[in-house]
Parts: structure tokens; sequence; C-alpha cells
């Protein structure tokens, strides 16, 4: 059921680590994405969000951690963007409000959800079948 919800969907996965590259790439063939392309620098994700729009870009904080850079990417990718933290984050991190972030170690479930609430938004049309939605950061106030 899911691997015919995610054939339409194109992902970029931006993550320096080769490891988690891999293991991501691995889950995401065996949903049926219809296209992953894997960055490992800032300049390669640029370049490929220069060459196409996908509709989920799954990327690392650390790989880009500039609040300026970010809210380029959320520019262009306003709800197909999902950050990946290796790090608990602090309630002032200066993004906690505009991007979802899934902290690692993650579950494939709330990988799932992610991607699934990602690629609803960006008007591919899919209905929730995970019953957990992925996690906005809290805010300060909710911590």
């Amino acid at each position: 059921m899911t691997m015919s919800m995610l054939g339409n969907v194109q992902i970029v996965v931006a993550e320096a680590n080769p490891a988690i590259v891999s293991g991501l790439r691995l889950m995401l063939e065996q949903w049926g994405v219809g296209g992953c392309e894997a960055v490992s620098t800032r300049t390669e994700l640029a370049a490929a969000l220069c060459e196409a729009t996908p509709d989920v870009v799954l990327f690392n904080i650390d790989l880009v951690s500039g609040v300026d850079e970010i809210e380029t990417l959320l520019r262009r990718h306003p709800s197909g963007a999902i950050g990946l933290a290796a790090d608990f984050l602090t309630s002032d991190w200066a993004m906690q409000d505009k991007v979802p972030i899934l902290e690692m170690p993650f579950s494939v479930d709330k990988l799932l959800s992610a991607i699934l609430s990602a690629a609803r938004r960006t008007g591919k049309g899919i209905a929730s079948t995970v019953g957990e939605e992925v996690r906005w950061p809290a805010t300060a106030s909710q911590r």
C-alpha cells in the first residue's frame, strides 16, 4: 500500500554521513519512492535544488546549519523540507517553529509519517495511513 502511494514522490537526501544515507536510501527504496537523490555537501544540495524541484528534502541540520541557508531552503520547499538532527535541539534553536525535525535516533514509522505528511502538503494527494504525524519542534513554552 505505501509503495504505490510514494511512487510519484521525489526526494533529495542531504546528509554527509554515508552510513545514514545508505540506510535512508534503503528504506526509501523499500517504500517505493519514485526517485531519490543523495547529496553530501551544501554545494551539491544547492545544485540539486536548482536542477529539480523534489517533493521532499530530508536534510541534516548540521549540513544546512545556517539560518539563512535553511530559510532559503524553506522558501523553495516551504512544506516539503524535513530536518534531521543528530543532537538534541535547545528551545532557542532559531528555526524551531519553521521546519519539522526528526531527532536521531528516530523510528522508521516517524520517518514514513514525516514523508507522507510532507508529500501531502506538496500536492501529492496522499491520504494519511500512519497514525503518528511528524513532531514539529516544541516552542520554549511547550518544553
